[in-house]
């Protein structure tokens, strides 16, 4: 026969028991509401300092590039001193070196409302650009990326392409008056550390793409990230980072809108 007395040991013990995990479900869902309202926040904010961006630009030219219309729109320099933000070169790379570039679709296409989510509140990649190659040698324009990504047949930081320019839509953001050569020497140091599939830890010498790109910043002595998992919203409204460039296609013509 089972006892019903509310003052029983084995009732109070369990009662006792169930108490920290009512708590600490009451943590994760006043964490989420702050998640949900700091990632609203954080896209207005960013979809504000675009669209200050693209008002300052002038119409530049048009161009057929690869079959596909390109329209180019130029924002005045900050100062004389502003490295190239884009090189052609048989073909059209973005950034100076030390350069970020990023992505707001996320990777899981194949997961309906998952995918739209993540990408508004995450985003989709991070990479930073570069004019030396592996081996060091000084490169006259940028022709790799450094980077890392969760697919499991190449998810360690490497050297890839850049090849931003072919993307969709991109952002590019730029250290304020950053040591890019300190930035993408220590990016280098990084070169076959392994994937962060836990992304709310930190973990030695595993990165995720966003983390590895904050994280190093911060060893030279730059802060990219507002304290928690590092999101492309972060490394963009970054008082440390300034919008240097924006591409969307729209209708099948690309708008390309750069500092220059």
């Amino acid at each position: 026969m089972v006892n019903k007395n509310p003052n029983c040991p084995q009732m109070l013990a369990e009662a006792k028991y169930l108490k920290p995990y009512k708590f600490h479900i009451l943590l994760v869902l006043i964490y989420l509401l702050i998640f949900l309202f700091n990632g609203f926040q954080e896209n207005i904010r960013m979809d504000l300092e675009i669209k200050r961006f693209v008002e300052k630009a002038t119409f530049e030219r048009e161009e057929i590039y690869n079959g596909n219309k390109i329209k180019f729109y130029k924002v005045s320099r900050e100062t004389l001193q502003e490295k190239p933000v884009i090189y052609y070169n048989n073909g059209y790379y973005l950034g100076s070196n030390g350069d970020i570039f990023l992505s707001k679709i996320s990777p899981f296409p194949y997961l309906p409302l998952f995918h739209e989510a993540f990408g508004y509140f995450f985003g989709g990649h991070a990479s930073v650009v570069t004019n030396y190659d592996i081996n060091g040698n000084k490169l006259n324009y940028s022709q790799f990326s450094i980077e890392i990504n969760g697919k499991e047949e190449d998810n360690r930081v490497r050297y890839t392409l850049n090849n931003w320019f072919d993307t969709k839509t991109c952002i590019g953001v730029r250290i304020k008056n950053g040591d890019d050569k300190a930035f993408t020497d220590c990016l280098k140091s990084k070169l076959g550390y392994k994937y962060n599939y836990a992304y709310v830890f930190n973990t030695k010498n595993k990165y995720y793409c966003t983390d590895l790109v904050s994280r190093t910043a911060a060893e030279v002595g730059y802060n990219l990230n507002d304290g928690f998992i590092t999101s492309v919203n972060d490394l963009f409204l970054s008082k440390d980072t300034y919008i240097i460039y924006y591409q969307y296609v729209s209708n099948n013509i690309k708008y390309v809108y750069y500092l220059g």
